[in-house]
């Protein structure tokens, strides 16, 4: 089994390119986190980890159960850190200084492999699959290891087919191919370039997000996101009316009102997709003539706990197939069962909450988990927050881009328009396309 190197950041594609650069020098397992209290979950049992980079600009609360491993900090302004003798990196995206950091904390370096192009050694880099789909639209020469120096070229440079590509290999469990030196180089620095363009538009778009605050709960949306799904001001201040007193209940149990504070305080992809399924599904709801309160509330709390207990990385897993390891396996469908069990000291709760979340990664033709139940086993409130947690899946996947939507919700019918699926689908298609 190889070191793991525990990366934090709170900007996806930082650590994306981050763990591009690390794996085409080191073999090492990269763990990415968007945030110190997710980096928590991970270090807690964990040996393999031989040491954390972490960004110091980030939001910060303190890391735990670190057992002496070692910190390698990166940002702006940290030359105090040299008085600290603490390593650190001002740009992640220096390769040789990068490697410089880790070079002594992880042992097992990345093979340097060439091939043989037109009688000449071509130096390889290897790049993991989603990675590269990232950053780039079209296609480089690829190249697939076969075993020892074989390989075979499966990507042609300049094609539109890297979609494809990535979806085929990823499909028969391949996680890297391979770029030539030169265009590894080429790549990066397209990367760089969009991650500055996104930078610039990071800052323009932060001003789209408004603060709602509840009591002392508080929480930000995307006014991008709610104009996705068509939410209407008097269907979002239904849904924070019913979380005021969803909150007055949490608040006597001050442990878990205060983790669940904590869990919203900042958006990121399980905060902003929880309360977007919150609201469509109260919109389905509404259409379907169920909108009141205490269904509503059942809702909310569905939403506030399903996913508490997972990794972003992780909840951004729509099938269990996808991943390789049964530990990541048992962490998928533990985050089930416990966020299941919070719920059992919570004033207000019944038994549709539970099964919300129980049921959330089913789908009506049997294929979810983590039991395989179909449309016509699921009850009829499960099956909304199922469909509403799906549509939110795609919108994420389409970057809020809603030109396809049409297509997609019509394709849904084959699969969605049975069982107990039938009126909330319909009543989400209605919502949605009408």
């Amino acid at each position: 089994m190889n070191d793991s190197l525990l990366i934090i950041d709170e900007r996806n594609d930082y650590l994306s390119l981050i763990e591009v650069i690390i794996e085409s020098e080191f073999q090492v397992n990269i763990i990415k986190s968007k945030s110190y209290d997710e980096a928590n979950k991970y270090l807690y049992g964990r040996k393999d980890i031989k040491a954390i980079l972490f960004n110091l600009n980030a939001t910060c609360t303190t890391l735990e159960n670190t057992n002496h491993i070692p910190l390698i900090a990166y940002g702006k302004d940290l030359a105090f850190l040299k008085d600290k003798e603490t390593p650190y990196v001002e740009n992640p995206f220096d390769e040789e200084n990068l490697y410089s950091a880790l070079g002594p904390l992880l042992t097992n370096k990345e093979d340097h492999l060439q091939i043989e192009l037109d009688g000449t050694d071509t130096p390889l880099k290897k790049v993991n699959l989603i990675t590269l789909g990232l950053f780039s639209e079209f296609s480089y020469d690829l190249y697939l290891k076969l075993s020892g120096d074989k390989f075979i070229q499966v990507g042609k440079e300049g094609n539109d087919d890297l979609k494809e590509i990535i979806e085929h290999y990823k499909s028969k469990k391949i996680t890297h191919l391979y770029l030539k030196e030169s265009d590894y180089y080429k790549y990066l620095d397209h990367a760089k370039s969009i991650i500055k363009a996104n930078q610039s538009l990071s800052r323009e778009n932060s001003k789209k997000f408004t603060t709602i605050e509840i009591f002392d709960f508080a929480f930000q949306i995307s006014r991008d996101q709610l104009q996705a799904i068509g939410l209407t001001k008097f269907q979002e201040e239904f849904v924070h009316s019913a979380m005021e007193e969803l909150i007055v209940d949490l608040k006597e149990n001050k442990t878990i009102y205060q983790r669940i504070k904590e869990f919203f305080k900042e958006p990121n992809y399980i905060v902003d997709h929880s309360l977007l399924t919150i609201y469509l599904c109260s919109m389905i709801l509404k259409k379907m003539g169920w909108s009141n309160e205490q269904t509503i509330k059942q809702v909310i709390y569905a939403g506030f706990f399903h996913d508490i207990f997972i990794t972003e990385e992780l909840a951004r897993i729509r099938n269990l197939e996808e991943l390789n390891l049964d530990r990541e396996k048992r962490l998928v469908l533990n985050h089930i069962s416990s966020a299941a069990e919070i719920l059992e000291g919570i004033k207000g709760i019944n038994n549709d909450a539970h099964k919300m979340i129980i049921d959330h990664h089913e789908l009506p033709d049997g294929t979810g988990y983590p039991h395989g139940l179909t449309a016509n086993q699921l009850p009829p409130l499960s099956c909304v927050f199922i469909l509403a947690h799906y549509i939110v899946d795609y919108l994420y996947d389409e970057n809020f881009e809603t030109k396809n939507l049409t297509t997609f919700i019509q394709q849904m019918q084959s699969v969605w328009d049975q069982g107990n699926f039938t009126r909330p689908y319909k009543c989400a298609r209605s919502l949605l396309l009408d």
